[in-house]
C-alpha cells in the first residue's frame, strides 16, 4: 500500500489535492491512477500530485486530473 504518514511536504513548492477520501484502498487505487501519492492524516486519506518547483507545472498536472474527472482539484502552495 502506498499510504504514507504524514510524511513532510517539502519546505516550498506546489501540490495538487485532487481528493480526500475516507477509505485507505480506494485512495490508494486513485493515486495509482494518476501517478500520486497518499497522505493520511486526520481519518483521510488525501491523493495528492507533486510536488512541483513552478506553478504552471501544478496547473498542468491539475488540469490533467480534470479531465480525468477531478474537477475540484486544487494547487496549494506549500513553505
Amino acid at each position: 500500500m502506498r499510504t504514507q504518514p504524514r510524511t513532510p511536504v517539502p519546505r516550498s513548492g506546489y501540490v495538487v489535492q485532487v481528493a480526500a477520501l475516507s477509505a485507505p484502498a480506494r485512495a490508494d487505487a486513485l493515486a495509482r491512477s494518476l501517478g500520486g501519492r497518499v497522505l493520511a492524516g486526520g481519518g483521510l486519506y488525501r491523493v495528492q500530485l507533486g510536488p512541483y518547483g513552478h506553478i504552471a507545472a501544478a496547473k498542468r498536472a491539475r488540469d490533467e486530473a480534470a479531465r480525468h474527472g477531478y474537477r475540484d482539484a486544487r494547487v496549494s502552495h506549500t513553505e
